[in-house]
């Protein structure tokens, strides 16, 4: 699975949720690899207009906002993703 997650370094909702997801993540007992991408311009081609942002497998899961807890864990999940 490849995850990206799109964010200021310095945006502490941004922040909010990278930690959210590395805790969801440690909670499911998953080795998911995450790419943090703070370049304005490989942002914007990734078709984000608003962040954070959270895209899994090329799709963009959100934008704009911190998902709710069952929001990710449900997006992994159906990435045929569960506790090990």
């Amino acid at each position: 699975m490849e995850v990206k997650l799109l964010g200021s370094q310095t945006c502490r909702v941004c922040s909010t949720l990278e930690q959210m997801l590395y805790n969801i993540l440690a909670e499911m007992d998953l080795a998911v690899s995450v790419e943090k991408v703070h370049d304005r311009e490989k942002i914007i081609n990734l078709g984000v207009a608003s962040l954070p942002a959270l895209i899994m497998d090329g799709e963009i899961k959100c934008s704009g906002r911190v998902p709710k807890k069952r929001e990710i864990e449900a997006w992994l999940q159906e990435a045929g993703l569960s506790k090990q």
